[in-house]
């Protein structure tokens, strides 16, 4: 699997979105740099995607809100691989990193592995991770106000990718 290095030394106005299965390594450069990263996707049928994700916060006073969520259906097969890097020496940082897998189909393959590297003591990190199908309540109520099951997994779905970052 190809790795993307991608160096932030200035300060983004924007998300990044990452659209592209693959690996990526996001060094943060400078001193007082927030970075958002979205990672977004469904798949179906026989598909099959791996997203690795290297976040190493080089520079103090850095931030990164990362958040990986999938769809699965059918056959589908998705990994996730984080990881939250802080080295020694460089403090005051703050990161999340959440994996979060909507399972629709108890024949598909999922894998999250959110991981944290800190050597650091002066620092905010932490991660989460789930996979799950749909919660039952939600489709009950969807279903009673007069959608059928599969309108109601579907909007479900579309709301679960539209989401924001959880912790945030």
């Amino acid at each position: 699997m190809e790795k993307k290095v991608i160096e932030i030394t200035k300060h983004p106005t924007q998300p990044v979105v990452i659209d592209t299965p693959g690996g990526y390594n996001f060094k943060l450069k400078i001193k007082n740099l927030k970075l958002k990263i979205i990672i977004r996707t469904s798949l179906v049928g026989s598909e099959s995607q791996e997203y690795r994700l290297i976040i190493e916060h080089l520079a103090p006073n850095t931030t990164s809100l990362t958040s990986m969520k999938g769809v699965v259906d059918d056959q589908a097969r998705l990994k996730f691989f984080g990881k939250i890097l802080v080295p020694k020496g460089v403090s005051k940082v703050e990161a999340f990193l959440e994996q979060r897998v909507l399972v629709l189909s108890d024949k598909v393959k999922v894998e999250t592995k959110p991981e944290l590297e800190i050597l650091n003591n002066d620092v905010v990190c932490s991660h989460a991770a789930s996979i799950a199908p749909p919660d039952k309540e939600q489709v009950f109520y969807l279903v009673s106000r007069g959608l059928s099951r599969s309108q109601a997994v579907e909007l479900i779905k579309e709301g679960f990718l539209k989401s924001d970052i959880s912790r945030y």
